[in-house]
């Protein structure tokens, strides 16, 4: 993974849990930041525009005396972890897991498994449900070549 891209996504990702936190203000850098990683064209960038609280009565009402989590703060940190993931995977060459599922999947399997990892909203369960369709002779295959790379080295 590119060192310095994902240093300043860190970054991004450490502000949300300051207690100040402003969320235009992180709004206008996350956009800046993922304008020059991702190309002004990524998707990203319109989940980072749609984030705002919703000050209506009914929410006030439904959330007052309750200690729910933030859900505007929950969802920023989930596109960051989401950019990150992206980064990581995209990193060419680096990346031993991504290069044996590219050597072990169909195109068509890669394609399906790469659509999750960038517009899941839930990519823990999403990443599980996908793992349990593949074939139990594909998933020895891939946990095989994983071994065979960390050994290697």
């Amino acid at each position: 993974m590119d060192n310095s891209k994902a240093t300043i996504l860190n970054d991004l990702l450490n502000e949300i849990g300051k207690k100040e936190f402003d969320l235009e203000a992180w709004k206008m850098k996350a956009m800046i930041v993922f304008r020059n990683f991702f190309g002004a064209d990524d998707e990203k960038i319109g989940f980072i525009k749609n984030l705002r609280y919703d000050y209506s009565s009914w929410t006030l009402r439904d959330s007052a005396g309750s200690k729910q989590p933030d859900s505007v703060k929950e969802n920023a940190r989930r596109i960051i972890e989401t950019a990150l993931l992206e980064i990581s995977l995209a990193s060419g060459g680096k990346n031993e897991i991504l290069e044996v599922m590219q050597e072990e999947l169909t195109g068509k399997e890669l394609a399906s498994l790469m659509e999750i990892v960038e517009k899941s909203e839930n990519l823990s369960s999403d990443l599980n449900s996908y793992f349990s369709n593949l074939t139990a002779s594909i998933k020895d295959q891939i946990l095989s070549a994983l071994v065979l790379k960390s050994i290697k080295k």
